[in-house]
């Protein structure tokens, strides 16, 4: 046998050891896939079981997320009615809390007012409480003083009543000494020096007496005592009386104590107001 027959026969022989492993692992391999196939159609149908069961689970899965969303959807819209609501009760809430806080500044502000017109109506009575003590001091005042001036008119009267006889008994006495001097003219033992010694008062007898009052004015004044411009030339006397007065305002009496011929003194009697330099007097009124 030749040397390539032999090669050649050994190709073969591995050749087919070869193929008898191929066979055999074909062999092994078929029956792996086989129970391998079993295998997967088991698992395959287990799969589809699966399938089936999860097909069904998802359709119950989505029917209850479907029913959920529906419900979720629901609540949505619930959820956004109570929340529309809550914004419009907010709005309404921010509404009266502005009306709130106007009012509440209206009432600061009011208040404010009302206790500014408090003072000014507690400032007014204390202004009419001090008014109506000054008018009631006021009042008492003036009836102290019509009192007074009753009481002087009185004795104003009284002094008028008695300067009314005065003046009587002063004409019957003109009329006497004129009756009196009538006669001592016609009678020749009586010389006129002799009847004007006698009478020398003729010469002292007062304007007044005549009618016509005697005016002057006080040029001064100390105390009780005053002294006046006119004296025994203008016809005044010791113990006359003069009326004083300033502005038709009766201010008392001077009784005349020390005459001179052209001033005269006296005492200041039922003083009646301030009687000072410059005041007038006079012994009567037209």
């Amino acid at each position: 046998m030749s040397f390539l027959t032999k090669v050649f026969v050994l190709l073969v022989s591995l050749l087919s050891i070869f193929l008898s492993g191929i066979v055999v692992s074909f062999v092994l391999n078929t029956n792996n896939w086989k129970m391998a196939y079993d295998k997967e159609v088991i698992r395959s149908r287990a799969a589809q079981v699966q399938a089936v069961v999860a097909e069904e689970s998802l359709s119950k899965g989505l029917a209850r997320r479907e029913n959920i969303i529906a419900q979720l959807n629901d609540k949505i819209i619930q959820l956004e009615t109570v929340n529309n609501s809550l914004v419009s009760d907010m709005e309404t809430l921010l509404q009266e809390k502005a009306i709130a806080t106007n009012q509440s500044f209206t009432a600061v502000t009011l208040s404010g007012t009302l206790r500014e017109t408090i003072d000014n109506m507690y400032k007014a009575q204390q202004v009419i409480q001090k008014d109506l003590r000054e008018a009631h001091e006021n009042m008492l005042v003036a009836q102290k003083n019509v009192t007074e001036l009753r009481r002087s008119n009185m004795e104003l009267t009284a002094n008028n009543d008695q300067l009314e006889l005065v003046r009587k008994q002063q004409v019957e006495t003109i009329a006497r000494l004129e009756n009196d001097l009538d006669a001592q003219l016609q009678s020749p033992k009586v010389k006129g020096e002799d009847w004007l010694e006698k009478n020398d008062s003729v010469t002292q007898l007062p304007i007044y007496e005549s009618g016509v009052p005697i005016r002057g004015q006080v040029t001064a004044v100390e105390q009780d005592l005053a002294s006046i411009s006119i004296g025994s030339s203008s016809g005044v006397r010791k113990n006359m009386k003069f009326l004083v007065y300033r502005n038709e305002q009766y201010l008392g009496d001077l009784q005349i104590t020390h005459v001179e011929p052209s001033e005269s003194a006296g005492r200041i009697n039922l003083r009646r107001g301030l009687i000072v330099k410059g005041d007038s007097v006079t012994t009567g009124f037209n």
